[in-house]
């Protein structure tokens, strides 16, 4: 389910029926499994974001989540924000890869289109929170309702795919990787295993070599 699932973060052809039944479904088991799915969304989201360039500006946030932090100036509120303090979760924080739209400008350009909505406080946290690596975005999905998982494990994924797209137009192979790999290690934590110290050097070593250029 979460590998078919990935398929609509990289394949644009896939029809909206079939996109829309994704979803539907991989909602359910986030809901019905929520200690996979924080361990997934916790997996993928943290190879996508620490296989950005060290120094990015979206590895370096400050974040809040209840009384859960990072980073040396957290929002006084849940959400994240940029070394400048500003907000971070707008089509501003692609400024410095891409050219942004300005106020009342469409937002024709597909480079940027995604993030044109918008990114939910609670899902820029979590992705702020990917920065220090699986575990401490286990711990701030691990803040979710069920209901909320795939809400906000889905924007901060697909924010984080876009970010690794930015760097580089070439076809990326770590989203189907990760989303496979993930698959079966969050069903073991789920079941009370801890992820082994092989598990770390394989995901250690997948990070190491889809590093985004720069890196």
């Amino acid at each position: 389910m979460a590998a078919s699932w990935a398929v609509g973060l990289v394949e644009p052809l896939l029809d909206t029926l079939t996109r829309v039944a994704l979803d539907e479904a991989m909602d359910r088991r986030c809901r019905t499994e929520p200690a996979w799915a924080q361990a997934w969304f916790a997996g993928v989201l943290a190879d996508h974001v620490l296989t950005l360039p060290p120094g990015d500006p979206w590895r370096g946030l400050s974040a809040r989540l209840g009384d859960l932090t990072r980073g040396p100036n957290p929002p006084q509120a849940d959400g994240a924000v940029r070394s400048d303090g500003a907000r971070f979760g707008t089509v501003a924080d692609a400024a410095d890869l891409v050219w942004t739209p300005g106020p009342g400008l469409e937002p024709t350009d597909m480079a940027v289109a995604a993030l044109v909505p918008g990114l939910d406080p609670t899902a820029a946290a979590v992705l702020g929170f990917a920065a220090d690596g699986h575990d401490a975005a286990g711990r701030a999905l691990g803040l979710m309702a069920p209901q909320r998982l795939f809400v906000v494990g889905a924007a901060a994924v697909r924010w984080a795919l876009w970010r690794r797209r930015a760097h580089s137009r070439d076809t990326d192979a770590l989203t189907m990787l990760s989303a496979m790999t993930w698959d079966w290690r969050a069903a073991r934590l789920a079941a009370g295993e801890p992820l082994t110290e092989q598990d770390e050097q394989e995901i250690a070593e997948l990070r190491h070599a889809e590093s985004a250029p720069g890196t």
